[in-house]
């Protein structure tokens, strides 16, 4: 990597020590010889022999990297290190303290895995990155540099968002499984209407969005693409499928609003049992009856019946089912001018974090109204053309679907072509009932 690319992360951890004991630090050497080497090729670019209070484990660390920059790939065992030519350089004394720290730290690494390892080094990984932005981002605002401290802030959340140890999984225990994983309908979502569903994953009864993929709705402005992003996230709520509804436009009372309109007008008593267990059919199917009633109101009239039954048994048991529904659908309206998805990305990454430790799991689907509002850091500098920062900013969600293992599901406006024939005019120019259509009814 040439030196104008190194990564700023890899320089500040370099400049650090392990936060274990030597014995955790032995823990920690001992899986690098796991016949499975990612480990060692997940964490060699962060790692100095500074990292190690004891000056063998710093020895064997030098060696290991001797090893792979001479066989372009880790020992899988530490008696492959210790048949080395190369450790003759050493003297007889240092050769045996190497040899029976490999043995002690392989020992070590069998009482702890790799997992704990993983947890406490994210951790001590954060609090480096936390408190050297914050120490910089201190001194150059006391020197009234503001602009170059929030933008040390900023680089930082980014930092702290992807500062990771965590492993990926390269090849499944059984190909066949994981294959079958991938096609069974398992892994899929609604889109809300069965026969979408259907034409999309024909015969699955839990939907036809697959996780991992990303759907784009394309249409003209004022057509209804935000009204069918609130629809498909109100019925994966139905379903029992937790989504994140980021939206960058708008007002953010009218679109709280529509979902709740939505989810009530798709209301059952089945459903409401969820939300008021014990309760008997005949007082929720006549709730069920005034709720239908209340979302189909006009904006005022719905305004005014809030007012209305504020305080009521009614009005209490209407705030517990919108409650229970954004419970299931987290709604972000982060709507400011000139987001970048550098910015965004953090915000994303934590909102899943904070599903994960609520629920166990994180979202099952992301909805973006929309990206098209979005820019990158380079196209920001001016750059780039508006067809490359659109690029750059689907593929983002693209990837994001495929690293969470979520459904994106995203909106774009249609470009001119698009506009004429979805308003009847032909590509001669003249004005017809229909015109050919990617998608039609």
């Amino acid at each position: 990597m040439a030196a104008d690319t190194v990564d700023p992360l890899q320089t500040l951890l370099k400049e650090q020590s392990l936060p274990f004991d030597s014995s955790r630090q032995a823990a920690f050497i001992g899986h690098l010889f796991d016949e499975d080497t990612r480990l060692y090729r997940h964490v060699r670019a962060f790692i100095a022999d500074t990292w190690f209070t004891d000056p063998v484990h710093r020895k064997i660390w030098k060696y290991l990297e001797a090893f792979y920059n001479e066989h372009h790939r880790a020992p899988k065992s530490g008696a492959e290190l210790k048949e080395q030519p190369f450790l003759q350089k050493e003297d007889a004394r240092m050769v045996t303290s190497m040899k029976t720290a490999i043995d002690i730290a392989i020992t070590e690494s069998k009482q702890v895995g790799t997992d704990v390892l993983q947890a406490e080094i994210e951790t001590w990984m954060h609090a480096v990155i936390l408190e050297d932005s914050i120490t910089r981002a201190a001194g150059l605002f006391n020197k009234s540099r503001i602009a170059e401290s929030q933008k040390i802030l900023s680089e930082s959340f980014k930092r702290f968002a992807t500062a990771s140890f965590a492993l990926q999984n390269e090849e499944p225990d059984n190909f066949s499984d994981s294959i079958c994983e991938g096609i069974d309908g398992k892994n899929t979502i609604t889109f809300g209407i069965s026969s979408m569903d259907d034409f999309l994953f024909p015969g699955n009864p839990k939907g036809g969005l697959r996780k991992t993929d990303q759907t784009v709705l394309i249409a003209p402005i004022n057509i209804g693409k935000t009204s069918a992003l609130v629809t498909v996230s109100v019925h994966n709520a139905r379903a029992g499928n937790r989504s994140l509804f980021m939206a960058h436009e708008g007002n953010k009372h009218g679109l709280r609003l529509k979902f709740v309109t939505s989810f009530l007008t798709l209301v059952t008593v089945e459903q409401l049992r969820l939300i008021f267990p014990g309760k008997d059919d005949a007082p929720l199917a006549a709730f069920v009856i005034w709720l239908r009633k209340f979302a189909a109101q006009t904006t005022m009239q719905i305004f005014d019946t809030f007012k209305q039954i504020k305080g009521t048994d009614r009005g209490e048991n209407l705030e517990k089912i919108m409650k229970w529904l954004f419970s299931w659908v987290k709604f972000v309206p982060y709507i400011k001018a000139n987001v970048t998805t550098d910015e965004i990305g953090p915000v994303i990454e934590r909102y899943q974090d904070n599903c994960k430790d609520e629920h166990g799991k994180g979202f099952d689907l992301l909805c973006c109204d929309y990206p098209g509002l979005l820019n990158t850091d380079r196209g920001s500098k001016g750059n780039y053309a508006q067809r490359q920062i659109k690029q750059e900013v689907y593929e983002f969600y693209s990837a994001l679907a495929g690293q969470h293992d979520w459904h994106s599901l995203v909106a774009i406006q249609v470009n001119r072509e698009g506009s004429k024939i979805n308003s009847g005019i032909r590509r001669d120019g003249s004005h017809g009932t229909r015109a050919s259509r990617l998608l039609g009814n």
